[in-house]
């Protein structure tokens, strides 16, 4: 026994002494890295244990020193595993990111890898509540099935001047039945139920256009979640408050006239920024102060919390002849200057529009990209 402890105290005075060395060596090892990011498609279980029974009850103490062989004599970054669950259910957690794991992975395989601590194949009624939870946490993120969850062996493979990696093989033992066991148990998700967090940085406009040009909009979403965002095309866009249509779409560049864009197939660490860009346009607007808000969605329905924004603007004419209805219930919208003509449309009591051209008292305008005549005797002029 006394051997025992001299040899942990050992082990644990060396880790303490290079503990600022090993910060330095992760920090360069940061710069000079570029993490690769893939989306997770398999929950990893991988079985650790140490000869020494006093660090494998102490989870803490084994993750310390693990982090600590990992950059040392791994030649890891850091340690690729995302939970660590030990038998008393005591979870620790490991990479920031688990899609970062692919950069340690064979062929760089998107996975979530997932440890337990324990010298035997059995798993605790306690390790089994911790291992659900995170199970079903990595499912719900990522929409990994049950059938996705396997228990391997890892091995190191290291190449000179290459990256280490490791590759696994797949287990069929005493842990394996153990987790099949319990893993019916688990509420997993087919498809990924994520509800984001984000925010919006960095939001630069100008306040002031004149009638005819258009107002670009630039700013940054933040991933403020503690998961990468993996964003494929068209899954994610910008809409107008409550998807109302906008007077200031633009035809040419807007998706719809409440969707000003959609985010292309983008990854967002945690903690990173996409910056995008729009225009409001401007050309067939009165002058006036205008104000428009705006949302990120995630498919199908999800509001992205925390992204809604406002853009406060203010349209300077040059002598535009403004017209304002004046008729409760609103105004016909004709496709040239008679009641006789087509409908295309109708404009609300109170709202001013720019004249285009004017015909025996019918006035031309532009209603969200659609030219069309009103009757003058229900309108009045502004300016």
């Amino acid at each position: 026994m006394c051997k025992n402890f001299f040899f942990l105290f050992i082990i644990i005075f060396s880790f303490l002494l290079l503990t600022s060395s090993l910060i330095e060596l992760w920090s360069v090892s940061a710069e000079e890295d570029e993490i690769i990011f893939r989306r997770p498609q398999k929950i990893l279980l991988v079985q650790l244990n140490t000869e020494n029974p006093y660090i494998t009850s102490d989870i803490e103490t084994w993750m310390n020193l693990f982090e600590y062989y990992s950059a040392t004599r791994l030649g890891l970054r850091e340690v690729p595993f995302a939970n660590i669950v030990d038998r008393q259910g005591q979870v620790v957690e490991g990479i920031d990111d688990p899609e970062g794991t692919a950069q340690y992975m064979e062929n760089q395989e998107g996975v979530v890898l997932v440890g337990y601590l324990s010298q035997s194949s059995d798993i605790t009624l306690a390790a089994q509540k911790s291992l659900k939870e995170i199970f079903q946490g990595h499912s719900r993120i990522y929409g990994i099935s049950k059938e996705q969850v396997q228990v391997v062996d890892l091995s190191l493979r290291t190449f000179e001047d290459e990256p280490p990696f490791f590759e696994h093989s797949l287990r069929d033992d005493i842990l394996t039945q153990n987790l099949s066991a319990f893993v019916d148990e688990v509420d997993f998700s087919e498809d990924p139920q994520m509800e984001l967090v984000g925010e919006i940085t960095d939001l630069q406009y100008s306040g002031r256009v004149n009638v005819g040009n258009t107002l670009e909009v630039n700013l940054s979403l933040k991933n403020n979640d503690d998961f990468t965002w993996y964003i494929d095309d068209g899954m994610m866009y910008l809409s107008t408050a409550d998807s109302e249509d906008s007077s200031f779409a633009i035809n040419e560049d807007w998706k719809s006239f409440s969707i000003p864009l959609v985010v292309q197939s983008q990854i967002i660490p945690s903690g990173e920024e996409l910056d995008v860009s729009f225009n409001l346009g401007a050309e067939f607007m009165p002058p006036g102060n205008y104000s428009e808000s705006f949302n990120f969605i995630l498919l199908p329905d999800n509001d992205v919390d925390g992204t809604e924004f406002n853009v406060d603007f203010q349209v300077v004419g040059n002598g535009e002849e403004v017209v304002e209805v004046r008729r409760s219930g609103g105004l016909t919208v004709f496709d040239c200057p008679s009641h006789t003509c087509e409908d295309v449309g109708t404009v609300e009591d109170r709202s001013r529009h720019l004249v285009l051209d004017e015909e025996n008292r019918w006035y031309k305008i532009n209603v969200r990209g659609i030219e069309g005549w009103i009757a003058g005797n229900y309108v009045s002029r502004v300016n």
